[in-house]
């Protein structure tokens, strides 16, 4: 396939009208041909320009303004992803004691920056940025590196942005936290919990740490929009992981067979993740409650999309797909129309529903107490 620009393909889309939120239908760009020859090219994050992110034979890659760059000095990286400012942000794993461990860095203006640690022995991570380049993710302070082959220490959540990072503490009682999650207002989603199983999700907003009541056993957030909107992941055993997505204080729970991983979530409440395991992918949509597969809504035929990785606010998704001749590839699916954004609450209306969760759960517990 011919690589188009995907900065041209935004310019091409047609407006959608104010409320239409049905599944559409997309159009492939097969990513390959950015780098032909690098089979090992994986593709991670888009922006809303249609930037994209990855790694591959060349360490780390990007395609920014339709110019392909890279940085050899890095590879294996994980959770890349970049900003509507351009700033890329990624993990690379780097020697310590006879192991590995992953420390987080930032690229800015085409500048590779290591992330500040929180103490010298540490390690650190990134999970997610938004458009103003603040990223979120974790530190682990007192690493230690054990026979086994694995590094560990006790993490925090951690905010990146101008300065020293910002550590973010816990919920009451525990003793682990992690960012997965912040959106444009700089609200953050994550998880706190102790080192043995168990745990919780919380909000963190206007300095304060809020358990979300979703759920204490294996259940993690993964993105919040700006309208608020929160999905995340949770663990159903030998079912695998299930999802769910809150949005006014109320929480709906789903999967499908062989699971249901949210990956994604946009600013127009579209939600993406993938279902199934060892190989046997499919990936989903959810829009309006309903969920469909990915490769049912193709132009094209013959293609399978099994695994997505992030979804930008113009509807467009980065992919793992298999083209007709079989072959793995990454590439772009970009909707016929652009999804409608959600209507964002004020301020003081954000503030009154997370509130709100509170006393809810308070309510819950008072339920659980008397009946």
């Amino acid at each position: 396939m011919t690589m188009k620009p995907l900065y041209a393909m935004l310019l091409g889309l047609g407006l959608a009208c104010a409320g239409a939120q049905a599944h559409g239908r997309y159009t492939i760009t097969d990513l390959s041909s950015l780098t032909p020859g690098d089979r090992t090219a994986r593709w991670q994050g888009i922006n809303n320009g249609g930037d994209l992110v990855g790694q591959g034979g060349a360490g780390v890659l990007s395609y920014i303004g339709g110019k392909l760059a890279s940085d050899p000095a890095y590879g294996g990286i994980e959770n890349a992803a970049i900003s509507n400012n351009g700033t890329i942000t990624f993990n690379a794993p780097t020697p310590m004691a006879a192991w590995y461990v992953y420390l987080a860095y930032t690229i800015r203006n085409g500048v590779t920056t290591q992330l500040p640690l929180t103490a010298p022995d540490g390690l650190n991570y990134v999970t997610a940025i938004n458009n103003a380049g603040v990223a979120v993710g974790g530190a682990a302070d007192r690493v230690y590196c054990g026979e086994w082959g694995t590094c560990d220490g006790v993490d925090r959540a951690v905010v990146y942005g101008a300065g020293a990072p910002t550590v973010l503490g816990t919920l009451p009682g525990h003793s682990e936290s992690m960012a997965t999650g912040i959106n444009n207002r700089g609200a953050i989603v994550g998880w706190s919990g102790n080192q043995v199983w168990g745990g919780a999700s919380f909000i963190y907003e206007n300095g304060t740490m809020r358990n979300l009541n979703v759920g204490d056993y294996g259940t993690v957030p993964v993105a919040i929009n700006d309208a608020g909107q929160i999905a995340g992941t949770k663990w159903l055993g030998l079912e695998g992981d299930g999802s769910w997505l809150m949005h006014n204080g109320q929480v709906e729970y789903f999967t499908l067979a062989g699971g249901a991983r949210a990956v994604d979530l946009n600013n127009a409440g579209e939600l993406i993740g993938d279902s199934g395991s060892w190989g046997e992918y499919r990936a989903w949509i959810r829009v309006d409650g309903k969920i469909t597969m990915l490769d049912e809504l193709l132009h094209e035929d013959g293609w399978s999309v099994l695994k997505v990785y992030d979804l930008n606010d113009m509807g467009q998704i980065v992919a793992e797909v298999r083209r007709p001749d079989g072959e793995y590839v990454f590439a772009v699916l970009t909707p016929d129309e652009l999804p409608v954004p959600l209507p964002v609450p004020e301020p003081g209306t954000y503030a009154m529903l997370m509130a709100g969760l509170g006393m809810m759960a308070w309510v819950r517990r008072r339920r659980g107490t008397t009946g």
